[in-house]
């Protein structure tokens, strides 16, 4: 399947022809794709389905846990053999699954926003040294309505083994990637429309800018997942923008746009051997009736190839103070 890419005028990027290739068929909410360098296989998480998705693009083996309650992200814990941090509801529980099976076992290891009801978990990553940031949004409903502010984006500490709260007043917590000087943590709230950066020095974040604005670059849809490639060049999946962008955030500057053939794209990461392969989630949760026949592929993850750039690999989380 070829793509519809515009592309900043290059010689080089001219002569690439991205093509799209379908990894899965579609679920209600994919999102928060994460490759494991290790065994060389691709999480992602059904938020609404509740369910944690694996998959082998060696052999085409997909294989996916039901848990019980909605399901934000999905990380491997550094050092350990078939456990995964992931987000439950509003709680961090370690995952125990040997990504075959139905079988798996939970343990709770803390939980935040215990005061906003409606909230949940949304996006979350491990940084370079395998801290977890964890982000939460508020109360969706209907689809794509959120409360305003409700959420916050926390960090973990294996010295208090528990979260704490960095940033306050969060509509949707979104998008976590660091610079490869890891001087620069960038971040999204995906209400507000711009891509936001923070000065960050290996545990805590300040003075915070907007980098890029959708609204300013007449980008449509909204900012959620987000990853770096090793050019230090952000790409964006555009919810409600049927799109992932790749942004330079040094000179707010769009290099790239690729359209694909589901309107709400969730999120995106790098993997394959090389790290050359660009995963997308999508989602079809909310849309009506005429919506899905006009993209029937609402829902499905993707993987995008040809493309003339190579990723950064998804950090495994540290999780040292938890037995």
């Amino acid at each position: 399947m070829r793509l519809n890419e515009s592309l900043v005028p290059s010689v080089h990027a001219r002569r690439l022809k991205p093509t799209l290739s379908l990894v899965t068929e579609p679920v209600l909410h994919g999102e928060g794709p994460h490759w494991d360098t290790h065994k060389q296989v691709l999480l992602f998480v059904d938020i609404s389905g509740q369910a944690v998705h694996r998959v082998n693009p060696a052999t085409n083996k997909h294989s996916f846990v039901d848990l019980n309650d909605t399901v934000s992200f999905v990380i491997p814990i550094r050092g350990r053999t078939n456990q995964f941090v992931i987000g439950l509801g509003l709680s961090i529980q370690i995952l125990t699954w040997d990504g075959v099976s139905s079988d798996y076992q939970l343990q709770a290891i803390d939980a935040v926003d215990h005061d906003k009801e409606g909230n949940r978990l949304n996006d979350a990553k491990a940084d370079p040294s395998g801290v977890l940031w964890a982000g939460t949004m508020g109360e969706e409903s209907p689809v794509g309505i959120v409360k305003p502010k409700q959420g916050s984006l926390h960090s973990w500490s294996n010295q208090e083994c528990s979260l704490s709260s960095r940033v306050q007043e969060v509509s949707v917590s979104n998008g976590l990637a660091w610079s490869s000087d890891r001087k620069h943590l960038y971040y999204t709230d995906t209400a507000t429309r711009k891509v936001d950066v923070f000065d960050y020095n290996g545990s805590t974040i300040s003075n915070r800018r907007v980098v890029f604005d959708f609204e300013k670059h007449n980008i449509p849809g909204y900012p959620d997942g987000m990853t770096i490639d090793k050019q230090d060049n952000l790409w964006i999946a555009c919810w409600g923008g049927s799109r992932v962008i790749q942004v330079d955030p040094r000179q707010n500057k769009l290099k790239r746009t690729i359209t694909l053939p589901a309107e709400r794209i969730t999120s995106v990461t790098f993997g394959g051997a090389a790290l050359d392969t660009l995963y997308v989630t999508s989602m079809r949760q909310g849309l009506n009736a005429s919506q899905l026949l006009k993209q029937p592929l609402a829902g499905a993850t993707f993987a995008i190839h040809n493309l003339p750039v190579t990723g950064t690999i998804n950090n495994p989380v540290d999780l040292h103070c938890v037995k």
